[in-house]
Order: C-alpha cells, then sequence, then structure tokens
C-alpha cells in the first residue's frame, strides 16, 4: 500500500485499497477515528460506490453504474459510510422518477380480497390477482389498512418473494401520508436493506 491509497475493510472482510484523493474528496473522514478503517457495507457494494466516484470524476461519462431506480438503498450506503455526493444523487434520482404519488386514502378503499392494496416501506402494491395463488391464502389481507412492511417481514425472506412483489408495485405512498398510516411493528434494518436494493 503506497501512501496515495488508503486500506479499508468491508463487513464481510475483504480490504480494498481507495485512492487518498477519492477518500479526502468524497468520504466523511470524521466518520472514521479508529485504524484499520470499517466501513459497515459489502465489498460489492463498495465497489459499485467506488465505480459511482470515478464516473462523476469523469463528469458521468457513460451510462451510471449503479441502478438509480434503488435510490433508497444507495443514499441508505451513501449515509452509512458518509458520501455525501452519492446521497445529493440519489435525491437527484427520486426528483427524476415518475412513479405515481398515492394518497393514504386511495390505498384504504382498496380494502376487499377482489381489490387489495398494500404499503410496504413507503411503496404501494396491487396484490389483488396474486391473493388467489397465495401460499398464505388470505393471510395477506391482514396486511391491509396498516403498514404491512413487518407482516411481509415474517412470512417472506427470500429475493424470489422480492421480485415478485416487485411485480405488483403500482406507486409510491405520499411523503405527507406516512404519518397518517397506522404504524406495524419495527423491522430488522438488515431486512429493510435486503428490500430496498430489489425494489424500484
Amino acid at each position: 500500500m503506497s501512501q496515495e491509497e488508503i486500506e479499508v475493510e468491508t463487513s464481510d472482510e475483504e480490504n480494498i485499497l481507495i485512492e487518498s484523493d477519492l477518500w479526502n474528496n468524497y468520504f466523511d473522514g470524521s466518520k472514521y477515528s479508529e485504524i484499520p478503517i470499517r466501513l459497515e457495507i459489502s465489498a460489492d457494494d463498495l465497489l459499485k460506490v467506488l465505480d459511482y466516484l470515478d464516473w462523476e470524476n469523469k463528469k458521468r461519462q457513460g451510462p451510471c453504474p449503479i441502478d438509480k431506480n434503488n435510490s433508497n438503498y444507495w443514499r441508505e450506503i451513501a449515509t452509512k459510510i458518509g458520501i455525501t455526493k452519492l446521497a445529493e444523487f440519489c435525491d437527484e434520482s427520486d426528483d427524476n422518477t415518475t412513479s405515481q404519488i398515492i394518497s393514504w386514502d386511495d390505498v384504504c378503499r382498496h380494502n376487499q380480497r377482489d381489490d387489495c392494496w398494500i404499503v410496504i416501506d413507503g411503496k404501494v402494491y396491487d396484490v389483488s390477482q396474486y391473493i388467489p395463488h397465495h401460499p398464505g391464502g388470505d393471510r395477506i389481507l391482514f396486511g391491509i389498512s396498516a403498514d404491512s412492511t413487518c407482516f411481509f417481514e415474517l412470512y417472506h425472506k427470500s429475493q424470489r418473494a422480492f421480485q415478485m412483489l416487485k411485480k405488483f408495485h403500482v406507486g409510491n405512498l405520499a411523503k405527507e401520508d406516512i404519518e397518517k398510516m397506522p404504524a406495524g411493528a419495527a423491522c430488522s434494518e438488515y431486512f429493510l436493506l435486503k428490500l430496498r436494493s430489489v425494489m424500484p
């Protein structure tokens, strides 16, 4: 390792070298007082972040190396490791999305077996057509008229379940209505990160 590189350790025990200029220009060094520096994200995610920073340095030439549709996931990564530039990019991506904004009152009108909308992590899903095929039967109806995120976590851990849920996304709950929605139990941070890495 040269003086022009900083060595960091990731959550999956990988050691990665980062150019000093990149570290000093983009990372919030005040978050890291201990040596060796440990970043609580995976090596794969860190390499994606480094690709993104390189893309920024090159004036955004070529395709963006991170998925703009997963801005919630990457915003969480940015906050966790202290990269304001990436967090700002995620906010910018959100401003440019065309997802339909849905009010809580509208969600509550879809509360029947054949017309069922649920809210998971602030996103609205129309699961009406899936209920007859749902392995848990009508149990899915327990999630209506409240935040269903924790309820979904109880029974769905697999990537396959997340990919299936993605097909039913119809929009995002209006930010001003989030407090109006009855809250469910708290979910694990690991589950939310996993969910946000897949969801639109």
